[in-house]
């Protein structure tokens, strides 16, 4: 009889949450900039801020004194508009729950996702071109995707025609590649050690990398110990990143979309991936549960709320194998789908070759066995 030791580890639960919006107003010198993010914990938030620090040294720079305000709103459908335009605006302050009025360059964002290097090129070519944003402007309808009570929902604003704004955010802009350039860590102080998940963002990209203790090897030659992985190597870079979800004695998932992510282990020294998650909602929720267990080897039960339903995955690091559609699967044997999947086509194709090279001295021993039977018999 076979016993089998079942160890069952909760990394974490995010409980049934009620969703509640994220509001955030910041103002320094000339910059009026505000936000609403419908999840704190995703990545969206930080991404802003990057984005604001970067904003703050791009007006340095040009020494602009226009004000300038921006506000964005997340969207959980697939709907945005971008609007610039220039006059009166109201910046809300949130923490002092106050609000004042101005003059400047307006620029309003509805989107599910921001692009940090495209908005920099909005607002530095903006300001370049603020003439003609006074002389351009108009009274814009903004069709918002949406229906209240069976009625079409649409927005006014003052901008310049969508057309020249999406120009704007494509045109090549010297001092935003300048910034751009330089590394902009998520936590805006620095690298950071001993396994915690970090990034940096430079030239329009998100760079992870290995936060564990430099890592060394006997050098025989020498004598003494050589460095063979630094602390501080990109083991990981992705256009965008809208999530991370994970703790760190059990590694992190970095998603770079709604249903796609990749798995860095608890040494944070290499990457798994990327996994395609199925069945998943546009503009879903943060990852709502992510249990841990192990079964001879670690497997995660990732938990998706898709607003009307729970969608779950199966996730195996060890054997480097997604189970989409879990929630089908639960109660039954999963052993059938981690074999279909377990066994790479190289290992496979190695394995047909060695019973190719064995099978001839199995015929000829086969048949001198059968020969020798039958001349026993004579």
């Amino acid at each position: 009889m076979k016993f089998k030791l079942l160890l069952f580890f909760i990394i974490f639960s995010l409980s049934s949450f009620a969703h509640q919006d994220h509001y955030v107003s910041y103002h320094k010198s000339n910059l009026y900039f505000q936000y609403r993010v419908g999840w704190e914990i995703k990545e969206l938030d930080n991404k802003i801020e990057i984005l604001i620090l970067l904003t703050e040294k791009l007006l340095i720079e040009k020494k602009i004194k226009e004000r300038i305000y921006i506000n964005f709103a997340e969207s959980h459908i697939d709907s945005a508009y971008c609007a610039v335009g220039f006059g009166k605006f109201v910046y809300e302050d949130f923490h002092k729950n106050h609000r004042s009025e101005h003059i400047g360059l307006k620029i309003n964002i509805v989107d599910s996702d921001i692009n940090i290097k495209e908005l920099l090129n909005l607002v530095s070519v903006s300001l370049n071109n603020l003439h003609s944003i006074k002389r351009d402007q108009k009274q814009e309808i903004i069709d918002l995707h949406e229906r209240l009570n069976g009625v079409d929902q649409y927005d006014t604003l003052i901008s310049i025609t969508s057309k020249v704004v999406s120009q704007y955010k494509i045109t090549a802009d010297k001092l935003v590649k300048k910034l751009i350039s330089q590394k902009t860590y998520s936590n805006l102080t620095g690298p950071e050690t001993f396994w915690n998940l970090d990034y940096y963002y430079q030239n329009n990209k998100f760079h992870f990398y290995n936060t564990s203790e430099p890592e060394t090897k006997y050098n025989p030659r020498t004598g003494n110990d050589d460095i063979v992985k630094t602390f501080g190597e990109d083991i990981l870079v992705v256009d965008n990143i809208t999530e991370t979800s994970g703790e760190w004695n059990y590694g992190h998932f970095v998603f770079i979309n709604d249903s796609t992510f990749f798995y860095i282990p608890r040494e944070k020294s290499d990457v798994q991936g990327p996994f395609k998650l199925d069945s998943i909602r546009f503009g879903r929720p943060p990852v709502r549960n992510l249990n841990y267990e192990y079964f001879g080897y670690g497997r995660f039960t990732m938990y998706f709320d898709n607003y009307i339903t729970i969608t779950k995955a199966l996730f195996i690091p060890e054997k480097k194998i997604l189970i989409n559609n879990y929630h089908i699967l639960e109660g039954k044997s999963i052993q059938n789908h981690i074999d279909a999947v377990e066994i790479p086509k190289e290992e496979k194709k190695k394995e047909f070759s060695i019973i190719l090279m064995i099978l001839p001295f199995l015929i000829i021993s086969i048949a001198i066995n059968i020969w020798l039977v039958q001349k026993r018999k004579n």
